[in-house]
């Protein structure tokens, strides 16, 4: 199994490449639950996004624009022009741009892309997230040990998943680099800025398939802003995850694996189940 892990990307597996970008205050790590499961059927491409993880900051803005500008210039480098794109929240905002611009040849899934969240929505989101990046922040000295509590999880992450008491491990990574690198803030400034959302006229995925993914007890992005994001792009199809909140990923990976193979054509037999 070839494995290129640098600052910038990982690759690991075989197969048609399907490339992850991860969402504000997180980095590729967010992928480590459903990564395996992928990587039995496809070649899986993870990465730092400028400002998260170890990737350098943006030089300029930070915008959808700016990370949808770095990552068209990381798949032609990578020579990954061909590969099926996942992006998740914010993420999945970036992979749409990329979308609208015609880059690319493979398949498109946004998980809970932001942007498409309305006036309350927006207000919502404002809340959420600058009340999470102030607890946050203030409890960073003693995170470990709030993490290490199943109601210090209920606290710090609810909005985020419905099940965060069951998430140790992978809520103390997040609570570690959640409002602590260079891009986050000016991320998430421009996230909860007024701004329209990406829009991708019909017709212009061609015959790449577009899928959007939502979970049903999304707390951040509410499910309900799933119909805003249809109509901005009129070629996706919806999914729903039943039992997942914001990050499907965290909180069901096997659904969300077998989901991300079926919608981009990776799985098409039952014995080819991850089960």
């Amino acid at each position: 199994m070839p494995l290129h892990d640098t600052h910038r990307v990982r690759r690991s597996g075989a197969g048609r490449p399907m490339v992850l970008v991860h969402g504000l205050g997180a980095s590729f790590d967010c992928w480590r639950e459903v990564e395996p499961l992928l990587r039995r059927h496809r070649e899986v491409v993870v990465m730092d996004l400028p400002g998260f993880g170890a990737a350098e900051p943006l030089g300029g803005d930070v915008s959808i624009d700016a990370f949808a500008d770095h990552l068209a210039d990381l798949l032609e480098d990578e020579d990954l022009l061909d590969a099926d794109l996942v992006g998740s929240s914010m993420g999945g905002e970036v992979v749409l741009e990329l979308l609208r611009r015609g880059v690319g040849t493979g398949d498109v899934v946004a998980i809970a892309p932001s942007g498409y969240w309305g006036p309350w929505g927006l207000a919502w989101f404002r809340v959420v997230a600058w009340s999470a990046t102030g607890l946050v922040t203030a409890l960073r000295p003693v995170a470990h040990h709030v993490i290490g509590n199943p109601w210090g999880r209920r606290v710090l992450l609810r909005p985020l998943s419905p099940v965060p008491a069951l998430l140790p491990e992978i809520t103390a990574d997040a609570t570690h680099t959640f409002g602590n690198t260079h891009g986050f803030l000016p991320a998430l400034r421009h996230l909860g800025g007024r701004r329209d959302p990406v829009r991708v006229p019909a017709g212009t995925a061609g015959p790449r398939r577009v899928s959007i993914v939502w979970g049903r007890r999304d707390g951040l992005c509410l499910p309900g802003q799933a119909s805003a994001a249809l109509e901005a792009v009129p070629d996706a199809t919806l999914h729903w995850l039943d039992g997942s909140g914001h990050l499907p990923p965290w909180d069901e990976p096997q659904a969300t694996a077998e989901l991300l193979l079926r919608v981009t054509g990776a799985v098409s037999a039952p014995d080819d189940s991850l089960a």
